[in-house]
Formats: structure tokens, C-alpha cells, sequence
């Protein structure tokens, strides 16, 4: 009964969970990757140039990328706390195996020392005894228990298959619980580190375009005051002529 269980849980584990949080991480990666925050320094700027423009639009893919990687970060720490309760679920797995394989040892154990006294012991008796009277009986008895112990011993054999079963799978369950282990240290980084580091950067790419703008602004005025003052000194000039 442990066995089909076993496979039952660790190929949902492999086909479904892990799958569904390395498509996360990716697309963590890509809504990432997809957004550049930067603005076009070179241009010639002026009152109402294309870097307020510019950075309406910053605001608007920022907006949908945000959105994006806060439903990736929603699901990535659902999957999180998944994980670490099929963590614990594999630790209790481990510790019922080694019970199990405790106990197949033991009825083991148990199946030589019956199937040796049955060869040893049983069997030559029904033999004697059957050669001694010669009723059809005592030799039908002696053949069922040739066929008990036939059978009694391919039990053993699969009990022993069973056992080596067991010993296998002691390594699968601490290499999938590692593997679980490892993507929630993955999951724990891009939710401390990836996510609000992107965020912290995006802040200050808005912010330094913000300045960018109004440094624009600025200049485009400076320039215009200082036309007008040109203009002005020109026409003062052509009035004096």
C-alpha cells in the first residue's frame, strides 16, 4: 500500500507542482527582462517635448508589468507554502519506509526460519510417513505441502523484491524532497531579493526621468527667456539705429 501512494504523490510533485513554479520563475524572468526604464537623454528637449511622452508610457508599461509580476509573486508564495507542507510530507514518508522496510526484514527473518523448518522438518515426515503406510492420503498430503512451500517461498521472493523496492526508494524521497527544498530557497530569493530589488529599480528609473523632465522643462524656459532677451536687444538695437 506504500508504494502505489508513493507514486502517486511524487508524480503529481514532478508533472504538475515543479513544472507549474519553473513556468513562474520564467515568466518572473521575462516581465523582468521585458522592461527597460530607460528614456532617451539625447533629445533636444523644450517645453513640451516627447520625454513627458515618454515617460507616460514608462508609467503605463510599468503599471502592467507590476501587475503582472504581483500575480507571480501571489502564486509563487502559494506554491511556497505547497512545497514546504509536501517537505514535511516526504520526511514523514521517509520515516515510513524505514518502517517498513524494518518490518519486511523482520517477516522475512520470520519466512526462513518457517520455510527451513518446513524442508527440513515437515516435509521429510509426510514423506516417511507416506512411504511407511502407502495410503493415497498421507502422499496427497506430503504433495500439498511440497505446493505450500513452493508457493511459501515465492512469497518470500517477493517479499525480498519488496524490500529491495523499499531500500530504492529511500534516496527518490530525499531527492525529491532536496529538489522541493531547493526550488522554495529559489522561491524565497526572487520573493526577497528579485522582486523588491526590480521594484527599487523601476522607482528610481521613474524618478531620474521625472528629474530628466523637469531638467527639460527647465532648460526649454532658460532657452525661451534667453531668445527673448536676444530678440528684445535686437529690436532695442534696431531702434537706437
Amino acid at each position: 500500500t506504500l508504494r502505489p501512494a508513493f507514486i502517486i504523490f511524487t508524480n503529481n510533485v514532478k508533472t504538475k507542482k515543479l513544472g507549474a513554479v519553473g513556468d513562474l520563475l520564467a515568466d518572473l524572468a521575462g516581465e523582468i527582462k521585458s522592461f527597460d526604464g530607460g528614456v532617451d537623454i539625447n533629445m533636444k528637449p523644450s517645453l513640451f517635448n516627447s520625454i513627458k511622452k515618454q515617460i507616460k508610457r514608462l508609467m503605463a508599461r510599468y503599471s502592467k508589468v507590476e501587475t503582472n509580476i504581483n500575480k507571480i509573486e501571489r502564486e509563487l508564495e502559494g506554491h511556497k507554502v505547497q512545497m514546504m507542507k509536501d517537505i514535511a510530507i516526504f520526511d514523514q514518508m521517509y520515516e515510513k519506509n524505514i518502517e517498513y522496510f524494518k518490518e519486511l526484514s523482520l517477516y522475512i527473518i520470520a519466512g526462513n526460519k518457517k520455510l527451513e523448518q518446513l524442508k527440513n522438518e515437515v516435509l521429510p515426515a509426510l514423506h516417511q510417513k507416506a512411504e511407511e503406510t502407502g495410503e493415497q492420503n498421507d502422499a496427497q498430503a506430503y504433495n500439498d505441502m511440497i505446493n505450500i512451500v513452493n508457493r511459501f517461498e515465492k512469497k518470500l521472493y517477493d517479499l525480498k523484491t519488496t524490500r529491495i523496492i523499499s531500500i530504492q526508494m529511500a534516496p527518490q524521497i530525499r531527492l525529491l524532497q532536496n529538489n522541493e527544498a531547493e526550488l522554495v530557497e529559489k522561491i524565497q530569493g526572487s520573493l526577497t531579493n528579485t522582486i523588491p530589488l526590480w521594484k527599487n529599480q523601476m522607482v528610481l528609473a521613474l524618478g531620474i526621468n521625472n528629474a530628466k523632465q523637469a531638467i527639460g522643462a527647465q532648460k526649454a524656459v532658460t532657452d525661451l527667456t534667453n531668445s527673448m532677451l536676444q530678440k528684445n536687444s535686437e529690436i532695442l538695437k534696431q531702434g537706437s539705429i
